[in-house]
């Protein structure tokens, strides 16, 4: 099993004068895996797991800060070795996000750094 990793380049996220953002992330190509969401002016983590309409802050509390997201893609499709993540932010533009790879091998990990900056 090999770990390849993705480190994205950094994405400006608009967001709404007001209101709740949350986040969802989305692991495509019936692959399997799991996230680390944290803020970076912080040492903790503030969710792992499945992320589903996960709750990060009113607009006006998170303007300025930058969220950073590694999500590990567990290769088991015998179909493919293509990976795809998609990052939904409900409450900023763009709305979604996606980055796409491909592993070597089936079983092969892919380790993907998406990073956020809110304004």
């Amino acid at each position: 099993m090999k770990v390849q990793k993705k480190t994205n380049p950094l994405v400006e996220i608009q967001l709404a004068e007001m209101g709740q953002i949350s986040l969802s992330i989305a692991i495509g190509n019936a692959q399997i895996g799991g996230n680390q969401v944290k803020f970076t002016d912080s040492d903790q983590i503030f969710h792992k797991g499945d992320v589903n309409n996960l709750a990060l802050g009113e607009a006006d509390s998170l303007r300025g800060r930058t969220l950073e997201i590694i999500t590990n893609v567990l290769d088991i499709n015998p179909g493919t070795n293509n990976i795809i993540v998609t990052d939904y932010f409900s409450g900023g533009s763009p709305g979604q996000i996606v980055t796409t790879d491909t592993v070597s091998n089936s079983g092969d990990i892919c380790s993907i750094t998406a990073t956020y900056r809110f304004k």
